[in-house]
Formats: structure tokens, C-alpha cells, sequence
């Protein structure tokens, strides 16, 4: 890593990521960062030990240019569908602040019209709140939205796999997650589309 002012991180800020616990993390092939104050990791073993170092960082490595960011990645997001050749992009719209701003910058970015929101709630976390808030985004950007009811296909899981056990929340939640992606996927392959994750940096 190159040499930097004493308290500043140097490092690409674009690979920087929070994990659940809030820590910052940065990947690359042979680093590992974690923790608050950069504990670095070299993730080659020697002698089957992991070399430790601490590396400081100062609260202003992360105050962000946001005109200039929302600007990079809308950049980012026309260079990557204006190479791959697909007809435009599908997400998936819950009506959260990450599934929100996925389809606003991505509107922003090749235009509303080659957007297609899925919208997908079950009976269990119905909320037309959200349902309401996504219509609105929908309206103030311009993409389109399809409301699909996964609960169907959830009871079919259910009824399906032998050692089910809908009291089981982990498990359960994580058939919706993938449930939601597989609806996403064949979307995006039947319209010759392709799909854009509104992940946040604490689930990636």
C-alpha cells in the first residue's frame, strides 16, 4: 500500500465496506482489513500463523463526495449495460431505503423506461406502506413496477421439503431471500435483461 499522511487510510475507498457488527472491512486477493482502527490480516499462513498489524484510521476517510459518488456509480451502471448488449435491468423493490435507491440510480442512469422493479411481498410481512412508497418512487423515476405474491410459492417450499419447519426464522428467511432472487433471475433472462443487487455494505 502506498505511503499516506499520518491517519490516512491508504487504500481504495471503493472496496471499503461495513460488516454487521459495523466494522470496517477492505478485501483485496491477500488483505483482509477489520475493525474499527484497521486491523490488517495477512491471509497467507506462515508457519500456520496470521500475521497481525494495526493501521490507523481517521474518521475522515469515509466522508464521502456524494454528488460525485451518485455520479460514479451511475457512470459505472450505463458502462456496464451499454457493454453487456441486454435490453435494460430488473431489481427488486421492497420500498427500503437500499432497494430505493438501487432503482433511482439505475433510472438515472439508463433512463426509467429500461427499468423493471419487482415488487414481491408475502403474507406473512405485507405492508402496503411500502408497496405505497415504492409506487411513489416509481412514479417520481419512471421505471416500471410488477407486484408478484411469493407466498404461493413459499407454501409450496413448505409443503415440499421434508425437514421444513416454518418455526425455524433463519431458515425460513433465508428461502424468501432466495425465492425473491430466483423470481428476479428469470425475469432478467426472459426479457434478455439483466439483474442489479441492492445489497447494502453490511450483506456483502
Amino acid at each position: 500500500m502506498e505511503e499516506r499522511k499520518k491517519g490516512e487510510f491508504a487504500g481504495d475507498v471503493s472496496s471499503l465496506r461495513l460488516n454487521t457488527c459495523s466494522h470496517i472491512i477492505c478485501y483485496s486477493k491477500k488483505r483482509e482489513f477489520d475493525k474499527t482502527e484497521l486491523r490488517y490480516k495477512n491471509t497467507e499462513k506462515i508457519d500456520k500463523k496470521m500475521k497481525v498489524t494495526t493501521l490507523k484510521l481517521s474518521p475522515n476517510a469515509l466522508k464521502l463526495d456524494w454528488p460525485q459518488v451518485a455520479t460514479r456509480i451511475k457512470r459505472f451502471i450505463k458502462d456496464y449495460m451499454d457493454k453487456s448488449g441486454m435490453k435494460g435491468i430488473v431489481l427488486g423493490a421492497s420500498g427500503g431505503l437500499d432497494s430505493s435507491t438501487t432503482a433511482a440510480l439505475t433510472s438515472l442512469a439508463i433512463g426509467g423506461k429500461k427499468v423493471l422493479a419487482l415488487s414481491m411481498p408475502e403474507e406473512e410481512t405485507y405492508n402496503t406502506t411500502d408497496i405505497k412508497h415504492t409506487e411513489m418512487l416509481a412514479e417520481k423515476f419512471g421505471f416500471q413496477i410488477e407486484t408478484i405474491d411469493i407466498s404461493p410459492i413459499l407454501r409450496a417450499y413448505y409443503d415440499s421439503l421434508p425437514i421444513c419447519d416454518t418455526e425455524e426464522k433463519r431458515s425460513k428467511g433465508n428461502l424468501k431471500a432466495r425465492t425473491r432472487m430466483i423470481c428476479l433471475y428469470y425475469y432478467a433472462n426472459r426479457l434478455g435483461r439483466i439483474v442489479c443487487g441492492s445489497s447494502d455494505k453490511s450483506e456483502t
